[in-house]
């Protein structure tokens, strides 16, 4: 993106100030020839003054007397750079094809100046002997990257072998494709080619068979110090060699000079190389020892660096996918624990909590047919934005539940806790200062007549109650009009804010009755035909549940309207039902 920024600059500035010139000046060091021998590194140095608020600098070679840019960021160019005030080319392990004519240049808003020339030429044969400590470095770079790997491969198909590979694979595929420890796409390329082809140990890398041996081989056990810790120097069972392999290969992945003394090489060849061997049952002592012995040169070097490089270009996708995979492992844990605190805070425990939410089911359910565009309900909506106790009351089969419940699930929606009590003692009991609750019971004071005992219990924990309520946690109670009328004349705190589903002002009109009737009848899927047109004076009283009753089994019933006329049989059988529910 700061490429494409400076691009934007310098156009934008070239077009509107082509008047203006900018002065640069390059001197470079050395300016005009050097000579170096095979294998020697060399550095071109320049100084670069310009006044240009915007500046591009590039070393170029020039090829077919056109100039080349070079990629300073390539390992032939290790430690170059192309900034302000000094730029340097360095050129490392030069051959005969760093031979050749250099410049730099220098873009600016007025145009592009170059340096001078700088001829290098090369000299002498090539020299193809490593420096001490670069040797030692690539010797113990091979031992990891190939008899090691080998090793670890041995080790697994003697588990696995070649012939049930596959089925072993396919057993764990869900885990490949799924698990925190998932494979990559190329990865999963590899262990599952098609149709066509034949899965093969000797296509996997380290990383794979890591991957493999440590969670799909169940025989397996953990290293002596855990996976992922350095083994100590007595450990020496099979896991803790696979442990030391990876330990070995992420310190050359961290060895950056690309160099190792004698010392630390012959520890380090000492301590991988007896692995190897423990890990193959001997079978790889002799790849061990001829390595140990092998002539290494520069043009191996040079081949094995860009065959690295190329590996940790492809490893950049696999990061990044880890990376992504270890936030999303963070943030699980993290849930995890909010859960485990959550359920360690809970005033409510878990087997109760079940159990509401099979109610709450239960209610969803119910809620479907529920018409909430009556007056009446808009009242008890109104009141309790200012209120935290409600009482609906009304005679039986007017709705009153139902309303309280849709209440409750409204506020539910918004993120409320609802819980259904049986009893007033629970509210206290449940109730969590830090959440905002809807606490919902029903015939609150008793089914037929004033409980005493019920009345007394709630206004004795009226204190346990509000203290152990949150600010805004509301309590919507019911109860039946022939029990409310004798409760009232007891004055207790909750019958301060009382919504009567009967009186004149709430009483439901014609409209709404009929846009009852619809919601119930669309539901149950009632034909259309028996429910249009009716005249709805003549039922005054339980209309909810004539609805529910008629549309629960329209087939047996008929005509709406000759229920509507005489009802009584069948709300007998209903009431009967709902005393046994209470």
């Amino acid at each position: 993106m700061s490429f494409i920024r400076n691009t934007w600059h310098y156009i934008c500035n070239w077009w509107y100030s082509t008047d203006t010139k900018y002065d640069v000046y390059i001197d470079q060091y050395p300016n005009e020839k050097v000579h170096i021998g095979h294998g020697g590194s060399i550095k071109l140095l320049a100084s670069v003054r310009t006044s240009s608020p915007e500046s591009f600098i590039k070393w170029q070679k020039m090829e077919y007397n056109k100039p080349t840019n070079i990629l300073t960021h390539s390992m032939k160019y290790y430690g170059s750079s192309c900034s302000l005030p000094a730029p340097e080319l360095i050129i490392n392990d030069v051959d005969n094809t760093d031979a050749g004519v250099y410049q730099l240049s220098v873009t600016t808003i007025s145009g592009t100046v170059t340096g001078r020339n700088i001829q290098l030429e090369v000299f002498g044969e090539p020299v193809y002997s490593l420096p001490k400590e670069k040797n030692n470095f690539l010797r113990y770079f091979l031992l990891c990257q190939t008899i090691a790997t080998e090793s670890v491969r041995l080790y697994f198909i003697k588990t696995v072998p070649e012939p049930t590979l596959a089925t072993h694979l396919n057993s764990h595929m869900k885990n490949l494709r799924f698990s925190y420890w998932k494979c990559s796409s190329d990865q999963l390329a590899v262990l599952f080619p098609g149709a066509s082809l034949n899965v093969k140990s000797t296509d996997f890398d380290f990383s794979l068979l890591y991957k493999l041996t440590r969670n799909t081989l169940t025989s397996l056990s953990a290293p002596t110090s855990g996976w992922g810790s350095q083994p100590l120097p007595g450990d020496i069972a099979k896991e803790d060699d696979i442990e030391r392999i990876r330990h070995n290969r992420n310190l050359l992945a961290h060895n950056t000079e690309f160099r190792l003394n004698d010392s630390d090489f012959n520890n380090m060849w000492t301590d991988l190389s007896q692995a190897i061997i423990r890990l193959s049952c001997g079978t790889l002592s002799a790849d061990v020892s001829n390595l140990l012995n092998r002539k290494l040169d520069q043009k191996l070097q040079k081949e094995i660096f860009e065959n690295l490089q190329r590996e940790i270009e492809n490893n950049k996708g696999e990061i990044n996918i880890l990376h992504q995979d270890l936030f999303e492992c963070r943030e699980a844990i993290v849930q995890h624990q909010e859960r485990i605190q959550m359920t360690e805070d809970d005033q409510i425990p878990s087997n109760i909590r079940q159990t509401h939410f099979k109610v709450l089911k239960q209610w969803k359910e119910d809620d479907e047919v529920y018409y909430d565009g009556t007056n009446v309900y808009k009242a008890a909506k109104d009141t309790i934005q200012s209120c935290s106790v409600i009482v609906l009351v009304g005679g039986p089969g007017c709705g009153k539940t139902a309303m309280a419940r849709h209440l409750a699930l409204k506020h539910y929606q918004y993120g409320w806790e609802v819980v259904p009590v049986c009893r007033v003692e629970e509210i206290s009991q449940y109730a969590d200062v830090k959440l905002k609750q809807i606490f919902v019971l029903d015939n609150m004071f008793g089914k037929f007549a004033v409980d005493i005992f019920m009345y007394s219990t709630i206004n004795n924990h009226k204190d346990s109650i509000m203290n152990a309520m949150n600010k805004d946690s509301k309590m919507f109670f019911t109860c039946r009009k022939s029990v409310y009328k004798d409760a009232v004349k007891l004055k207790s705190f909750v019958l301060e804010n009382v919504i009567d589903l009967e009186s004149k002002e709430n009483t439901l009109n014609d409209d709404e009755k009929e846009n009852i009737l619809t919601k119930h009848c669309k539901y149950r899927g009632v034909p259309e035909n028996i429910f249009r047109n009716l005249l709805f004076s003549a039922s005054h009283i339980m209309f909810p549940l004539l609805c529910k009753v008629f549309t629960t089994n329209h087939e047996i019933h008929g005509s709406m309207e000759r229920f509507l006329a005489n009802p009584y049989r069948c709300l007998i059988l209903e009431l009967d039902k709902l005393e046994c529910i209470s």
